[in-house]
């Protein structure tokens, strides 16, 4: 890909979030009744006793635990969103050509527009305050000084793998709680990350990008950091609400979490392919640190994936 076709496809990008843009006080049926008596949380999150005995249970406790499982799992989706509209927008002002600029504006304010839904919803229908920052794991993002000491490539790379960790952390939501305001609202945050994950690996695409070994190993070791704290912002707080739900003779089998490190993972390596920083030493890294290694494509399936 040459930087004209690189400046056509940021454009194409750009148009598309500019006419995806969506109005959250009129796009959201917030009217909609939250009846957490009718939620109804399923596995990964619930398994053995609490799966098998959940009808049964009080409807004033079915309500307590969806509204608290909910919040802690919104709150760290927060933070998540908080962190990468503060990345994007020093990004906006960074990268190497106007196309990319104007393409990657789009997604701050998407981001911020994520994290005022999400709070809406944990404070008009959850009626629950946001949880203090160190209670969750995105708080130990770096700040915007320390990004802004990074180059705008490695910024780029931690916040794609962020994005990614976001995706699966909806999905997840989407699999084991089935409250339909939540699943509403939702759905336009996914059509949007969806969007981010293209735009950002395409920056990362940039033909005028020339590494150097040292900026390679930067790369590598920020790929990392950003598989790690994937982990931190999905697997981590599910388990440890399922760990809360479970029954205290019963034990969560961590082998069963292999479900978010496959959605990560199944995303995260054809990008740093597309990147052209993932190779063998990468991929003994990441599978080091617990990742699911994804066969590797072809360059040309690769050059003919349309989202990047």
């Amino acid at each position: 890909m040459n930087l004209e076709q690189l400046d056509e496809r940021c454009e194409r990008l750009y148009q598309r979030a500019l006419s995806a843009q969506w109005d959250s006080s009129s796009a959201i049926a917030w009217d909609t009744p939250l009846r957490l008596q009718e939620v109804r949380l399923r596995a990964p999150l619930v398994t053995g006793a609490m799966a098998r005995d959940w009808p049964d249970l009080p409807p004033d406790l079915r309500a307590d635990l969806v509204r608290s499982c909910l919040g802690t799992l919104l709150t760290n989706l927060v933070y998540g969103e908080t962190f990468v509209d503060q990345a994007t927008a020093e990004l906006a002002e960074r990268l190497p050509s106007p196309a990319l600029r104007g393409m990657v504006a789009t997604q701050s304010i998407d981001e911020a527009r994520h994290a005022s839904v999400l709070l809406r919803y944990l404070h008009e229908k959850l009626g629950l305050l946001t949880l203090p920052t160190r209670h969750v794991a995105s708080s130990r993002l770096p700040e915007g000084t320390q990004l802004a000491r990074e180059s705008w490539q490695t910024t780029t790379l931690m916040v794609l793998c962020l994005e990614v960790a976001a995706m699966a952390a909806i999905q997840g939501l989407r699999t084991y709680c089935d409250e339909p305001l939540l699943h509403q609202l939702l759905r336009r945050i996914v059509s949007d990350e969806s969007r981010h994950i293209s735009s950002l690996t395409l920056a990362l695409r940039n033909p005028a990008m020339s590494l150097s070994d040292a900026e390679r190993c930067r790369l590598q070791d920020i790929a990392i950091l950003g598989w790690l704290q994937g982990l931190a912002v999905t697997e981590r707080p599910v388990l440890t609400v399922a760990r809360t739900l479970a029954d205290e003779t019963e034990e969560i089998d961590d082998s069963e979490w292999i479900y978010f490190r496959k959605l990560i993972a199944s995303t995260l390596i054809p990008k740093l392919e597309l990147i052209g920083i993932y190779d063998e030493t990468l991929a003994a890294r990441l599978e080091g640190d617990g990742c699911p290694i994804v066969p590797r494509r072809s360059a040309s399936t690769m050059d003919h994936d349309y989202s990047a």
